[in-house]
């Protein structure tokens, strides 16, 4: 876990926020669930937490029913840790972005390596 105070002013979506921790998390698998697996989470102090998906594709990554399932899954399981007084956002982070189809309307932010290493 990386914990700062530092402002991140790269992206739209967390301009003049600060945040608190940068992790990733995992919970195990019950008798009546799958667990699950988060790439990265940002907790920031401004009452939104981050949930970040990391996915390499040659071109525009296509968000598919399954990876809908999946983020929900994802989603539910981070609503059980954190405080309620916390909103989620779902972050996909791609090398190219994202195709806007069906899926796509589910996702707050994306961050492409164009973002990552614009300087």
């Amino acid at each position: 876990m990386i914990c700062s105070q530092k402002s991140i002013h790269q992206f739209d979506f967390w301009r003049l926020a600060y945040y608190n921790c940068l992790q990733s998390f995992q919970s195990a698998a019950a008798s009546n669930k799958s667990g699950v697996q988060i790439d990265l989470i940002i907790d920031r102090k401004d009452g939104v937490v981050n949930l970040c998906e990391m996915k390499f594709a040659a071109g525009k990554y296509a968000l598919t029913a399954i990876d809908d399932n999946s983020m929900t899954a994802k989603k539910a399981s981070l609503c059980e840790a954190i405080p309620r007084r916390k909103t989620i956002h779902v972050t996909y982070v791609t090398t190219f972005g994202l195709e806007h189809n069906a899926y796509w309307n589910n996702v707050q932010a994306e961050v492409t390596l164009d973002d990552l290493f614009d300087v």
